[in-house]
């Protein structure tokens, strides 16, 4: 996660500047973070007045997350009704984490007819519960 302190910020836009994803740009005064930010933290180190604060996974250690199960994917489906390659290379990583903490991958796929033998391609694919949404406007 990413946070920008205002208070410590003075609009310098050297991050903007050195950002190599061009995922900062500067929003009336402040910098401001796209989408398609990686947490580099190259931003974070270039910036003179330590305004830029990236939490990193250390910075959630103290946090039961005993309550939480299970990892969920949702998959993609393209125009033709099939999933989507990234479907199945999310659903491979998705595994890999689950077996690693000892919880089950779900997937949940929203389309407008469950696309042919999704169940049997999933199931192949590691995941051990699907959720199907199908509507026409999907």
């Amino acid at each position: 996660m990413i946070k920008l302190d205002t208070a410590l910020c003075n609009g310098c836009s050297l991050c903007t500047k050195k950002c190599p994803f061009n995922a900062i740009i500067m929003d009336s005064k402040y910098p401001s973070f796209g989408e398609n930010c990686l947490l580099c933290s190259i931003c974070k180190n270039v910036c003179p007045q330590k305004a830029i604060l990236i939490k990193s996974k250390a910075d959630y250690e103290d946090i039961d997350f005993s309550a939480y199960t299970d990892v969920l994917v949702i998959l993609q489906v393209d125009l033709n009704n099939m999933l989507k390659k990234v479907s199945f290379e999310l659903l491979s990583k998705a595994r890999e984490l689950a077996d690693e903490l000892s919880q089950k991958v779900m997937a949940l796929c929203l389309c407008q007819k469950e696309p042919d033998n999704i169940r049997h391609l999933v199931e192949e694919a590691g995941c051990d519960e699907l959720f199907l949404v199908e509507h026409d406007s999907l």
